[in-house]
């Protein structure tokens, strides 16, 4: 279905987002520790974000396996 393509490329793009606010958060917390940890707004953020990509990751491959 038209629809569940529309949904399918937008879930990949709000996917992509996810995945690169996820390593700008990593990468964040890596520079601004000098002891190697993260900051717990920091790492509360992460958690959310990871929680994010892992539900669209999930309802991507739910309507990826759904027959056309």
């Amino acid at each position: 279905m038209i629809g569940d393509r529309l949904e399918i490329e937008r879930l990949r793009h709000h996917e992509q987002r996810l995945r690169l606010t996820i390593r700008e958060l990593r990468v964040r917390a890596r520079s601004h520790s000098a002891d190697g940890s993260v900051p717990d707004g920091l790492r509360r953020s992460l958690q959310d974000f990871e929680r994010q990509l892992k539900a669209v990751r999930s309802r991507l491959r739910a309507l990826e396996a759904k027959p056309a």
